[in-house]
């Protein structure tokens, strides 16, 4: 259940988006603490196989009206996560940017929006940027034990989350390496909570 509105300080937003199933996190703070809520935005595997400019269209709305769905409208900062150059699905490459640039220029009217690499969400998540998204899974589970996580998607959109809820000041436990990560993003000039 969502934090009711008027109580919110802050709430920050953690998307891994993908073609077939993107995750989202959201963790919104008021004066009681954390709320996390989590979720997965999936391209319905019966639905056809985008095989047109039309039909890649589609899905690429579909993804983007789900996650913005699943953010909610009271959103102060989201991380995404960037392009990864050494993918296997290079073939999608243009899609999967194309999908992060709609998510980001649907985002960014009102809300601080940063793009953080793989590998440094990966080193957020355990320490060392080389982590295998199998190494991440059981690491993000083990750091934030009361999440629903269902699955690497979602992993990553937690781990993007807890960094934005760091940057603005909450505690996120960090090693030594995880936080040299964190420093490294290239951080939006943020106003301050709209409730000061």
């Amino acid at each position: 259940m969502r934090v009711s509105p008027e109580r919110v300080v802050i709430v920050v937003g953690g998307v891994d988006p993908a073609l077939g199933t993107t995750g989202v996190a959201v963790i919104s703070f008021d004066e009681w603490g954390a709320r996390w809520e989590t979720g997965r935005v999936q391209w319905p595997a019966a639905a056809r196989t985008p095989k047109t400019v039309g039909d890649e269209l589609v899905r690429l709305r579909f993804q983007v009206a789900g996650v913005v769905e699943l953010l909610g409208p009271r959103l102060d900062l989201v991380v995404i996560e960037g392009a990864s150059m050494g993918s296997e699905f290079r073939g999608k490459s243009d899609e999967r940017g194309g999908l992060r640039w709609m998510l980001v220029d649907r985002l960014a009217d009102g809300t601080a929006v940063t793009v953080v690499s793989p590998r440094t969400r990966a080193q957020l998540a355990t320490g060392f940027g080389g982590s295998r998204k199998e190494d991440v899974l059981p690491a993000v589970r083990g750091a934030f034990a009361g999440v629903e996580v269902a699955d690497h998607n979602v992993a990553d959109a937690v781990v993007l989350a807890a960094a934005g809820a760091a940057r603005l000041g909450f505690p996120v436990p960090y090693s030594a390496d995880q936080a040299k990560a964190h420093a490294r993003i290239a951080w939006p000039v943020m106003e301050r909570s709209r409730s000061e």
